[in-house]
């Protein structure tokens, strides 16, 4: 296998938080405003159910199309010069992105351990990084 050069667990988590700061910007803020302006139906806060389910399917798009995108990466990743590859450190597919995704939710229910792991794998590997054959690899 090729050397590579991993990223460590906090240049992830710091990525992650930059995306979160973007994603809110860019989404949440605008839904936000709108909910203002449009008022509940009887009761309901229709706006509010729509605006959740908005951010989570955007999110999920996003992450996915992003991983797999030429960029290999959310704008988090970029900003910070890293990188997600396969194995032997090329573009992943959007299967791979999906299986990278949903396995991150996976990674987070036993305690987080799964995403923790990162921390004292060989090659930086989170529990959702394993399940779709994955690397985070600086630039």
């Amino acid at each position: 296998m090729p050397e590579f050069n991993y990223a460590s667990f906090q240049i992830r988590v710091a990525a992650q938080l930059i995306d979160g700061i973007i994603f809110s910007c860019l989404f949440y803020i605008p839904l936000y405003l709108l909910g203002l302006l449009v008022p509940s139906i009887e009761g309901h806060d229709i706006m509010n159910f729509m605006k959740d389910f908005g951010a989570l399917i955007a999110s999920i798009i996003y992450e996915i199309l992003m991983n797999a995108s030429r960029w290999q990466g959310s704008l988090g990743k970029i900003i910070l010069g890293i990188k997600i590859t396969n194995l032997e450190g090329e573009r992943i597919t959007i299967s791979q992105s999906c299986y990278r995704y949903f396995g991150m939710i996976l990674a987070a229910i036993p305690l987080g351990y799964g995403l923790l792991r990162m921390i004292w794998s060989e090659q930086s590997q989170g529990l959702h990084d394993y399940i779709a054959d994955t690397l985070v690899l600086k630039r």
